[in-house]
């Protein structure tokens, strides 16, 4: 059984060819890109779902998740480069809105192989989303499936570990005092708060 992917809008893949080659050239590297072996590929989008600290102290995290846009993952020579992403606006039109590199693409591969190696998936299919937290500072892969699967993407909060398995259960206790500081209006301090 596959891990699947829910169909992206169609008009997310020309947002990302559109504004990607534009985005490089205005800071100056473009150069990655020189020889007929260098363009980059896009993978196919995951959706990116969000969820608040609130919700991991309701014990309902994955079910209040909200839907907020698609990230794409891009390659240039089979190596990860960057990530784009790209959002819904109010009025149902798509925008591009971040395209990011290797610093922070990089752990978003390495938590998808860790996806691709559990048992889990050879038994039952699984959607492939990524969960985003700011309130907690966590991302993870979601695998949305008979059992829900998470796994964190580094840089992880204190007390949770990138790249391995977490139940919903094990990860919302993992994350409830630092997610009863930030209802509680404490701000985030990178020192106390990540691993």
């Amino acid at each position: 059984m596959p891990i699947v992917l829910p169909d992206p809008p169609a008009e997310g893949a020309e947002l990302i060819q559109r504004h990607v080659p534009y985005l490089l050239a205005a800071r100056r590297i473009t150069d990655v890109f020189d020889g007929a072996d260098k363009h980059f590929q896009v993978a196919p989008p995951q959706p990116i779902y969000t969820t608040t600290a609130q919700d991991f102290l309701d014990h309902k995290a994955l079910e209040a998740a909200q839907p907020i846009g698609w990230q794409y993952v891009i390659f240039v020579d089979d190596s990860v480069f960057a990530s784009a992403e790209i959002s819904d606006k109010e009025d149902g039109e798509w925008m591009f809105t971040v395209l990011r590199f290797q610093a922070y693409t990089r752990p978003i591969a390495d938590a998808l192989h860790s996806a691709e190696e559990l048992p889990e998936i050879a038994t039952a299919d699984y959607e492939l989303r990524i969960l985003s937290s700011s309130s907690v500072s966590l991302r993870a892969v979601w695998l949305h499936g008979p059992t829900d699967v998470l796994i964190p993407i580094a840089q992880t909060p204190r007390g949770v570990d990138a790249n391995i398995k977490y139940s919903e259960e094990a990860l919302t206790d993992a994350l409830s005092k630092l997610a009863f500081q930030r209802t509680q209006g404490n701000r985030f301090d990178p020192a106390a708060d990540l691993a």
